[in-house]
């Protein structure tokens, strides 16, 4: 687990990513393709875990944005020695 200047126990604030694109907060989810530059909008439903495709929203597009400063922000600390 990756995290920057967040409380772990804080389970409000918890943003979930991984490697491969996918970001999730709350009930919002972004599966960010690095090729093309493109991305997907979803409904997360945190019973059943399944991701439901959605028009994009702001809040969206915020996620995307702090995802993408998470991946540049994390390449360059894992590059310093």
């Amino acid at each position: 687990y990756v995290s920057f200047g967040n409380d772990l126990l804080n389970t409000q604030d918890n943003i979930a990513y991984n490697a491969d694109g996918l970001i999730i907060k709350d009930n919002i989810a972004v599966k960010y393709n690095f090729v093309d530059d493109s991305f997907e909008s979803f409904i997360f439903d945190n019973k059943t875990k399944l991701l439901t495709p959605c028009g994009k929203t702001k809040k969206h597009i915020g996620l995307l944005n702090y995802y993408k400063a998470l991946v540049i922000t994390s390449d360059e600390y894992l590059k310093h020695d």
